[in-house]
């Protein structure tokens, strides 16, 4: 069985309206390091996104802020897309202190 899992910004979806969204595959030169910056798929507002696909390392932050964590936390294979995180208290994730992730008024 071939699976496969595609993520797409769309900039904007209406309610009660038809938006169309385009695929376009085959292109056997493309590779992911020649894509986008994936720093810039999430919005300014988004301060920490963890993918958890760095097996036994301390997940990385996908967005700007480079929110990077310290300790890697344990790794829970079979989640609902690829690896995740099982937090049982004993192994812990550590993300240093940073701005962007101060909580604010409003």
């Amino acid at each position: 069985m071939l699976e496969g899992i595609v993520w797409v910004k769309v900039p904007a979806i209406a309610a009660n309206g038809k938006t169309d969204v385009w695929l376009y595959y085959g292109n056997a030169e493309a590779d992911a390091e020649s894509g986008p910056d994936l720093a810039k798929t999430y919005p300014d507002s988004t301060v920490l996104a963890y993918h958890f696909s760095e097996r036994g390392a301390p997940p990385k932050d996908a967005t700007k802020n480079a929110n990077n964590a310290t300790a890697a936390g344990t790794v829970s294979e079979g989640s609902l897309i690829a690896a995740g995180m099982r937090l049982l208290g004993g192994n812990p994730i550590e993300i240093p202190a940073s701005a962007s992730l101060e909580w604010k008024a409003g």
